[in-house]
């Protein structure tokens, strides 16, 4: 009712916030396909706005990064369709996946850079480490070869795939630490923030200590955190 009253003369940021309520919506409905198309909308009327040089706040921004990151849903969930449980295709799906690692990674890295906004850059730094982690988890549940029959002969297998897919693992802890450091610089605490540490804690437990007054759980009181644009994200 808002958007067929007022359109985007009013308040272009209440015009890209009904818009992406609409597709929130639509997602929670379990419609995905058609919720996606949605958030791709409100990319489309932001950039409209963006080039009639209309000023757009905090409240619009939050609404076309969070559907910059939505949009990306699909193209994530067939990255991680692509199983590595099968020793007949476990070296074509390990290409597969490395194959797509990198587009996937820049197009969530456009989500920090193209909307600069704090809560969705937290969300994007996340869905990058995890997109790794993901990763090397798979590689290291992965079938043995049939031929390594005694214990001393699996776990050298399993080592020597852990040093060959250790990149991988250290770019999943390089984007949580990102996650966790732009939440602390921009006082953003959120549910990505907390998975980060969580994944820090798991694949580095001696290193990456959690500091407690940091992990105040989110939904609290306390105004330490707020979301908030961001203008970089070292």
């Amino acid at each position: 009712e808002y958007i067929k009253t007022y359109g985007a003369k009013r308040s272009p940021d209440l015009y890209l916030d009904s818009q992406v309520k609409i597709a929130d919506i639509t997602y929670g409905n379990g419609k995905k396909k058609e919720a996606y198309l949605k958030y791709a909308g409100v990319i489309d009327s932001y950039r409209n706005l963006v080039k009639q040089k209309t000023k757009i706040g905090s409240t619009g921004l939050g609404a076309a990064a969070k559907s910059g990151f939505y949009v990306l849903e699909p193209k994530y969930d067939d990255y991680n369709a692509i199983k590595l449980d099968n020793k007949k295709t476990l070296s074509a799906n390990i290409k597969k996946r490395l194959t797509l690692i990198k587009p996937l990674r820049d197009s969530y890295e456009k989500v920090v850079l193209d909307y600069k906004h704090g809560e969705w850059a937290v969300a994007a730094l996340y869905q990058i480490g995890k997109m790794s982690d993901d990763f090397v988890l798979a590689i290291k549940s992965s079938p043995i070869p049939e031929e390594l029959k005694t214990d001393a002969q699996k776990e050298l297998y399993q080592y020597e795939i852990g040093e060959q897919f250790r990149p991988v693992e250290e770019a999943a802890l390089e984007y949580y630490a990102k996650c966790v450091r732009t939440s602390a610089e921009y006082r953003i605490y959120n549910d990505f923030t907390e998975k980060s540490i969580k994944s820090l804690e798991r694949l580095r437990p001696s290193q990456f200590v959690a500091d407690l007054e940091f992990r105040a759980k989110p939904g609290s009181n306390s105004n330490i955190f707020e979301s908030s644009p961001i203008i970089e994200v070292k």
